[in-house]
């Protein structure tokens, strides 16, 4: 069976969560006041939180665009 357009798509987001969880570390406030939410800086621990949850998104997107186990795939795509 070709991956290859499901490869190319776990790797783009991969990409994508990446940078999401890079901006969400360094600058907390500034994903959530694109779409009008202000965190107070009292609240900047839920968005490490998401960017530690993006990071880990972004290793299983990584991981998978590399497999070839149809089953172990599904897995990644259904999580």
């Amino acid at each position: 069976m070709d991956h290859r357009g499901l490869r190319t798509l776990l790797l783009i987001h991969g990409f994508i969560t990446l940078a999401a969880g890079i901006v969400l570390a360094i600058a907390p406030d500034l994903i959530p006041s694109v779409v009008g939410i202000r965190l107070a800086p009292s609240a900047n621990l839920v968005a490490y939180l998401l960017a530690g949850a993006e990071f880990g998104f972004s290793v299983l997107s990584f991981g998978g665009s590399r497999l070839t186990d149809s089953r172990a795939l599904r897995l990644i795509v259904w999580s």
